[in-house]
């Protein structure tokens, strides 16, 4: 089993028709395609591969395999006036007209970075032209583009709790994002996913360019990125170490989950009856988190390791796996578990664990 997802080998012969390769399952909404490798913890959504792949092979397994243009724009109409100040950020592998052809409204001087280029900035430093990548692909029509990369190293938690890091790139189209790198970190017992760690030191600064400049400066900048972050894996370590090796009983998890998950506010008594009914919703979905962030503690994957329960490295993953695995009814996807709201309450959580060491 690997570290994320499981493998047993990844031949990278190009199968026969690459529309058969490319054809993907049905994604939910905000993923366009992807691909995964070996026990997908996604819910099997997207192309599944049996070991990671080299950078060429992601890019078709995610589907990434084409390249953006720019169209120009006018408005609609019997009399159409030019829009001299933006453009469109055009798919040249759809054709004009197609409804999913343009993915980005831009201004003048932005400069798309192809998935191409952006997949080789990244490879020259993380991949090396070796098969590392795991997961990749994009959301909506093309808008963000992603690849995540294994880093050859693992954080030891007590000895037997094992952490590997990994790069993640990611890449915009639509100018919502800047072209960055961040490094997050997955627990192998269970393939939970941490970024919040590696915010706290010089380890967790993104590496971030703007669509501007050259392509070659970025590979630079991206290189050096790479020789600081390495050297911040040990303060990493550590800090998971000594989470570990403070106690988190009855009381203080109770503390740790009611901070987490405060109790919405209380309307007032002459407030109408939908904004009494929708408190109590959100009443009900708190007290229903924290009592499956309960459970979790006491039962969640890993924790047989020994002295994970009873821990504040337990008790935060158990918010974790929740965020994870349980915070969404339709299975959790990659755009929120790296990217969106599961990304910064991790963060949190990590943040008020560690503030917990203080007083443990």
């Amino acid at each position: 089993m690997s570290l994320l997802f499981g493998h047993a080998g990844f031949g990278h012969q190009r199968p026969e028709s690459q529309d058969a390769f490319l054809k993907l399952p049905e994604m939910p909404d905000d993923i366009g395609a992807m691909f995964s490798t070996g026990e997908m913890p996604w819910h099997g959504k997207g192309l599944r591969l049996e070991g990671p792949a080299t950078m060429k092979a992601a890019l078709v397994a995610g589907g990434l395999d084409w390249q953006v243009g720019y169209d120009e724009l006018v408005t609609k109409g019997s009399n159409p006036s030019p829009v001299p100040s933006r453009r469109a950020v055009a798919r040249l592998d759809k054709l004009p007209g197609d409804e999913g052809r343009v993915i980005g409204v831009v201004h003048r001087g932005f400069e798309a970075i192809q998935n191409s280029e952006a997949a080789q900035i990244f490879d020259n430093v993380f991949g090396k032209g070796k098969a590392v990548y795991e997961t990749g692909g994009y959301l909506r029509r093309g808008e963000v583009i992603w690849l995540l990369a294994k880093i050859d190293r693992t954080i030891s938690v007590g000895g037997k709790d094992n952490i590997v890091p990994y790069a993640f790139m990611l890449n915009s189209h639509d100018g919502s994002s800047a072209y960055q790198i961040r490094l997050t970190t997955i627990r192998v017992v269970c393939q939970n996913t941490l970024n919040a760690a590696l915010k706290e030191s010089k380890f967790g600064k993104q590496f971030r360019r703007s669509h501007s400049g050259s392509v070659a400066a970025h590979a630079i900048a991206a290189d050096e990125f790479y020789k600081q972050a390495l050297g911040e894996i040990d303060a990493v370590e550590l800090s998971f170490n000594l989470l570990l090796n403070r106690p988190c009983d009855d009381a203080n998890f109770e503390k740790f989950t009611h901070k987490l998950f405060p109790e919405p506010k209380r309307p007032a008594v002459s407030a109408a009856k939908s904004q009494q009914k929708a408190y109590e919703t959100r009443l009900r979905n708190t007290q229903a988190a924290r009592a499956k962030v309960r459970e979790l503690r006491d039962n969640g994957q890993g924790t047989e390791i020994a002295g994970v329960r009873g821990s504040l490295w337990g008790a935060l993953n158990a918010v974790i796996e929740y965020s994870d695995f349980h915070s969404s009814t339709e299975g959790p996807v990659p755009a929120s578990v790296l990217l969106g709201d599961g990304a910064s309450f991790k963060t949190r959580a990590y943040q008020l664990a560690m503030s917990m060491t203080q007083s443990s």
